[in-house]
């Protein structure tokens, strides 16, 4: 499926003495259409969602080990049931 902001490209960036500022920006914003600012805040947060491989690789290692560390019996696991009664709201 595509995204809306799928066609915009990140390597086509002005130098930063031609790039407006976030209050140049702001007041224009209102001024697109609802699709055209969608858009623009999917591009704003992808440009801004890098993957971080120190963190992705901590967090496959941390789950690696509780899972061994279930499979050898020494972390337990707690019944259904009083998962979802801890977690319901």
């Amino acid at each position: 499926m595509k995204r809306p902001n799928d066609n915009i490209q990140s390597d086509n960036r002005k130098p930063e003495s031609e790039v407006e500022s976030v209050d140049d920006l702001a007041p224009k914003a209102p001024r697109l259409n609802p699709i055209e600012r969608i858009r623009l805040v999917e591009a704003v947060l992808h440009s801004t969602d890098k993957p971080d491989d120190e963190i992705e690789n901590s967090r496959i290692r941390e789950a690696e080990e509780r899972y061994e560390a279930f499979k050898d019996g020494k972390l337990p696991a707690d019944e259904w049931g009083k998962m979802k009664k801890k977690y319901d709201r």
